[in-house]
């Protein structure tokens, strides 16, 4: 039960910082095919995006990865039961998955965004 709910938080999760980050690269699709438009490459333009999103969620993760492991310290105390609350392999697994869904939520809206026309962007603006 436990890991059928950890596991529907985390699709939660990443449902949620797909949407969040898929709307900020939404929004900013004009000035991608701008950039595109006045020579940017593909790659400038992947890798302008995954900075400006792979930043704060890195401090995110990184935030929730120490509370949860102050928090492991404190269970860890408190158990009467002496079960181990504190596993690094499930910290690095947490790590890795909380990661890739930051890349993919990044790399996806963008793919989409460089899809669009730059000439198309031009006439609008």
């Amino acid at each position: 039960l436990i890991v059928a709910l950890a596991g529907m938080a985390t699709f939660l999760g990443a449902v949620g910082i797909f949407s969040v980050v898929s709307f900020t690269v939404t929004q900013r699709t004009k000035e991608l095919g701008i950039r595109v438009a006045l020579g940017a490459s593909p790659l400038d333009i992947i890798c302008t995006v995954l900075m400006l999103h792979l930043r704060p969620f890195s401090f995110g993760v990184a935030a929730g990865m120490v509370i949860s492991w102050l928090f492991a310290l404190t269970v860890l105390r408190l158990a009467l039961w002496g079960v181990p609350s504190y596993d690094p392999m499930s910290y690095l697994a947490g790590l890795l998955v909380w990661v890739a869904t930051g890349m993919a939520a990044s790399i996806v809206p963008v793919i989409r965004a460089l899809r669009i026309e730059p000439s198309l962007t031009l006439r609008c603006e």
